[in-house]
C-alpha cells in the first residue's frame, strides 16, 4: 500500500542491497529492517528531544546524547527512501494494484517535487507501521487475560462466517462485538499517548486564559514574578500581558513569535480517568455496544465517550484511521476464524512493564496460536 510493492520483509529481510542495489523490492526489504532497527533505538532520544524543545537554549545539546550508531543510519534510511520513491515515480504506470501514492502521482498531472513526496513516504511508513503493531499486540493481551470476552469474540466470529474466504471488509463493518474490542483497546493502549501539540490562539477555557504565544518579554515577567504574571493572565482574558510579540506594519500583523505557547492533552491520562469512564482501567468492550446489544451494561451508560480521540481531530487529526480501523477488522477476524489462542507467558504485567518513550516499548506476549479443530499436545 506504501510503494506499490510487497515488501516481502520475512523473506528478504537478511538482504543487504547497499554494496549493489539488485531490485527495488529487496531495497524495501532492507530499508524495512533498517527502519524497525532505528526506530525502536531512538526511542529514548526522541524523548529528550521533545522535552528539550521546552528549553530553547538548551535544545541544540540534544543532539550530544544521539546514539553515534543510530546518527549513522538515518542517512542510509534517507537514502534507500528516496530510491524507492524514484522507482515509485519511474514506475507509476506498470502498478498491479493502487497505492497511497496513486493519489499523489497521477496520470495528466505534475509530479510534485522529490522532495515532497519523500517527506510522505516517511510519514505513511510511520503512521502505518506502529499504530497497528501496538493495537493487535495489546489486544491479544487483553483478551486473553480477560477469557470470556476472547469467547464472545471467538463466537461472533465463528458464527458469521461460513469459510474464511468470506471475510471481507464490508460485511465485518456490521459486528459490534469486533467492533467494541478494537474500541476498548485503543482506548486502554493509545497510540499516542501523549498529546498532539498544537499553539494557542489565545482563548479562555474551563475559566482559565491560554495566552496566545511567548514573547522574550513575558518570559522575563514570569521569571521576576510568576505568581502575579499568572494571575494577570487568569484574571484579564485578553486583556493580559500580551504573550504573543506582534507589531502592525502597513496595516498587517506580522507573524507571532516563534516560540508559541503549545498545548497537549495527553490521551492516555484522559482515557483511563474515572471522571470519564467507568471502571477506566479495565478492559470492557461491552461499554462500545449499543443499548440494544444483548451484551451491553447500563453500568457504562455515563461514559464520557466524546473523551476518547484515539485518531486526534480536526484536520491534523490521522488521516489514515479509516484504513486503520479496516486492517483491525480484517486482521482481528481472520485470526480469530482461523486460529484459537493461547497465552503462554501469564505473568505479564501490562501496565507494570509498559514503556513509553518517543514510542511504545511493549512487554513480550508470548501466545500459542493452534489451528481451529486440531488437538492440544
Amino acid at each position: 500500500m506504501g510503494y506499490g510493492h510487497n515488501f516481502n520483509n520475512v523473506r528478504d529481510s537478511k538482504c543487504n542491497p547497499w554494496t549493489a542495489v539488485p531490485s527495488v523490492c529487496q531495497c524495501i526489504a532492507a530499508k524495512a529492517h533498517l527502519f524497525l532497527r532505528t526506530f525502536r533505538g531512538i526511542g529514548l532520544w526522541g524523548t529528550l528531544n521533545q522535552v528539550m524543545k521546552r528549553f530553547p537554549l538548551f535544545y541544540p545539546l540534544v543532539f550530544l546524547v544521539l546514539p553515534p550508531k543510530l546518527a549513522a543510519t538515518l542517512p542510509t534510511l534517507l537514502k534507500a527512501n528516496l530510491t524507492i520513491v524514484r522507482d515509485r515515480i519511474t514506475n507509476r504506470h506498470s502498478l498491479k494494484h493502487p497505492d497511497y501514492f496513486s493519489l499523489l502521482i497521477q496520470d495528466n498531472e505534475p509530479v510534485p517535487s522529490e522532495g515532497f513526496l519523500v517527506a510522505q513516504a516517511n510519514h505513511l511508513i510511520v503512521g502505518g507501521f506502529d499504530p497497528d503493531t501496538n493495537l493487535f499486540t495489546a489486544a491479544v493481551h487483553f483478551l486473553l487475560t480477560n477469557p470470556e470476552k476472547m469467547e464472545k469474540l471467538n463466537r461472533e466470529i465463528r458464527t458469521t462466517f461460513a469459510s474464511y474466504e468470506d471475510i471481507r471488509n464490508d460485511a465485518l463493518q456490521s459486528l459490534p462485538y469486533l467492533h467494541a474490542v478494537i474500541e476498548e483497546t485503543l482506548r486502554l493502549h493509545t497510540n499516542g499517548a501523549f498529546g498532539l501539540p498544537r499553539i494557542s490562539p489565545g482563548d479562555t477555557v474551563d475559566g482559565h486564559y491560554i495566552p496566545a504565544g511567548v514573547s522574550a518579554y513575558s518570559l522575563i515577567l514570569f521569571v521576576l514574578n510568576p505568581r502575579n504574571f499568572l494571575s494577570r493572565c487568569s484574571s484579564n482574558g485578553p486583556h493580559a500581558p500580551t504573550l504573543t510579540s506582534r507589531q502592525k506594519t502597513s496595516g498587517r500583523t506580522n507573524p507571532p513569535n516563534p516560540l508559541q505557547c503549545v498545548v497537549q492533552t495527553a490521551a492516555f491520562a484522559t482515557t483511563h480517568s474515572a471522571r470519564y469512564f467507568h471502571h477506566p482501567r479495565s478492559f470492557h468492550p461491552e461499554r462500545w455496544l449499543p443499548a440494544e446489544h444483548a451484551e451491553y451494561d447500563p453500568v457504562f451508560n455515563a461514559d464520557v465517550k466524546s473523551a476518547f480521540k484515539p485518531f486526534s481531530m480536526g484536520p491534523r487529526g490521522c488521516v489514515g484511521q479509516n484504513m486503520g480501523y479496516m486492517q483491525a477488522r480484517i486482521l482481528f477476524a481472520k485470526m480469530v476464524y482461523r486460529f484459537d489462542w493461547e497465552l503462554v507467558d501469564r505473568g505479564v504485567d501490562w501496565e507494570r512493564d509498559l514503556r513509553l518513550y518517543a514510542i511504545w516499548e511493549k512487554p513480550p506476549v508470548v501466545v500459542r496460536y493452534r489451528v481451529v479443530g486440531t488437538a492440544k499436545e
